[in-house]
């Protein structure tokens, strides 16, 4: 299979996955806020979040999926991969606990280190910052935000700028390094699911329920 024809593959079924998902996404930030009002929504964006998380790595595992199922056409293996990734619970357990978990883990080592280097030396420069809390100080004459409050105070100033450059630091990191080494995990329990028992027609009902574009390519089979 040509570069280009890869390139194009992906740019199919990555569309396609991410069309499906973020509308399932929205449906279940739409159910929670019907449900519970503000708190309902902040649930259901939660939760939203979380898919569109899954989502990054659906995507990857739905084109090593096509590539495996290279003898079906691609159209059919994308609805079997998107099928696949949430048809199984154990495994998607398995699945979102290697993501969160090391996400997790990597965001507390790795943000914590890099936090407590950034405020050592953020605290060397104390006069250099003065201008800063200078300029806040102005913006806290005209507003009664919370966080600008917090920002006025030269006490925790470098405690939010360095969690703020430690939090860039750990998204280079992390989707440098740790994301890879998550996402061969997941690959292998994903593809490991699908050999056993491979989605077939009647099994894609549960999305054409959920997700209109799911539906349209199902229906362009």
């Amino acid at each position: 299979m040509s570069t280009t024809t890869c390139d194009v593959l992906h740019i199919a079924v990555t569309g396609a996955i991410k069309g499906i998902f973020s509308q399932l996404g929205r449906g279940i930030t739409k159910v929670g806020e019907n449900l519970g009002g503000e708190t309902g929504n902040a649930i259901g964006s939660a939760v939203s979040t979380a898919i569109q998380t899954l989502v990054t790595y659906l995507c990857d595992c739905c084109l090593g999926w096509v590539f495996y199922r290279r003898n079906v056409k691609a159209g059919k293996a994308t609805c079997e991969g998107a099928v696949l990734f949430f048809r199984h619970g154990k495994t998607l357990a398995r699945n979102m606990g290697r993501i969160f978990g090391f996400g997790l883990a990597s965001l507390v080592v790795i943000g914590g280190v890099f936090t407590g280097i950034f405020y050592v030396v953020l605290k060397q420069f104390d006069q250099a910052l003065s201008g800063i809390y200078a300029a806040i100080a102005e913006l806290a004459a005209d507003s009664d935000s919370t966080i600008i409050r917090i920002l006025q105070d030269p006490a925790t100033l470098p405690i939010v700028f360095a969690v703020i450059l430690a939090l860039i630091v750990w998204a280079i990191i992390h989707g440098t390094f740790i994301k890879p080494f998550v996402l061969i995990g997941v690959l292998r329990n994903y593809l490991e699911s699908g050999m056993d028992e491979v989605p077939d027609e009647s099994s894609f009902n549960a999305l054409d329920s959920r997700s209109a574009k799911f539906r349209k390519l199902h229906a362009s089979l």
